[in-house]
């Protein structure tokens, strides 16, 4: 579920399933995604400042209706934002998990979830 919330979220870098490995203990899932040319921004941090870098990440996820969570076992900086139009959390939203090309962002490995319940409640407490 976590692939196709990711691929309609950001259909930009879309995944695709290409078929099944089966393991003698698991199944495996194979999928592709398309090559976005540029680096992650997380090795960009030499270059333009751990501040610069995330000031950009902060600015695409504002920029798109995001706000950032700070969750209260948080040790460390955030990672995590919501947004409350679509009921829409991001996790693992890195500078690791993120590539920047021709100054634009594409995230490539964060964690898109539709938050229910008791999650739901405390994103909405924990939410800037």
């Amino acid at each position: 579920m976590r692939l196709v919330l990711l691929s309609e979220v950001f259909p930009s870098v879309a995944y695709q399933l290409e078929g099944w490995i089966r393991l003698p203990r698991r199944i495996e899932v194979v999928t592709k995604q398309r090559l976005i040319p540029g680096r992650l921004l997380s090795d960009l941090a030499a270059d333009i400042g751990k501040k610069e870098m995330q000031a950009q990440v902060d600015h695409w996820f504002r920029k798109r209706g995001f706000g950032k969570l700070y969750l209260t076992q948080q040790i460390g900086p955030s990672h995590a934002w919501y947004r409350p139009a679509d009921n829409l959390a991001i996790f693992d939203a890195k500078p690791a998990n993120l590539i920047e090309w021709d100054g634009h962002l594409f995230p490539i490995d964060v964690i898109p979830l539709q938050p229910e319940g008791a999650l739901l409640r405390a994103i909405l407490a924990a939410v800037e």
